[in-house]
């Protein structure tokens, strides 16, 4: 583990993919709690697609690790027919602290035109995930491809 560590710290993600954000951040290595859900398993990733500081759609990522899946939902919980990168996974359960991840998601993209904010729910906690300004690197494909431009109209540059 050392040892991938070490080359995990040598590796600038910039030269990967391009991604102008990452250039100049040294690589740390940040260690966070577990979390699980009651039944001992990873809980969903509430991933919300901000823009101009809103939260307008959430992704919720099941089975991540295992066999992901992957529901997109306007912030109301509406069922979008929308995939990107991983199958379509269906209805998922609104988290019961939805208003208080909406508020949380609203604060953190407040200053960004496009945002994704990611965040967990666990036994009524909320977590920060992270903050993704290009995610897939700018590559995922939506399907169907319309949802691609809809999005990007939604962004005031």
């Amino acid at each position: 583990m050392y040892k991938d560590l070490t080359l995990r710290l040598q590796n600038n993600f910039y030269f990967s993919l391009r991604e102008g954000h990452y250039k100049n951040i040294k690589p740390k290595v940040l260690v966070g709690k577990l979390l699980l859900t009651e039944q001992g398993k990873i809980p969903e990733d509430y991933k919300f697609h901000c823009f101009n500081g809103v939260p307008k759609f959430v992704q919720v990522d099941v089975s991540r690790f295992s066999d992901p899946k992957r529901s997109v939902c306007d912030i109301n919980w509406n069922l979008l027919d929308i995939a990107c990168h991983f199958p379509k996974h269906g209805p998922v359960k609104r988290p019961d602290s939805l208003e208080e991840i909406l508020s949380i998601a609203g604060k953190l993209a407040s200053q960004f035109n496009y945002c994704r904010i990611d965040l967990y729910s666990v036994n009524n906690k909320v977590y920060f995930g992270e903050i993704t300004f290009s995610p897939g690197a700018g590559f995922s494909k939506f399907h169907p491809l319309s949802v691609d431009m809809e999005w990007g109209e939604l962004i005031d540059l």
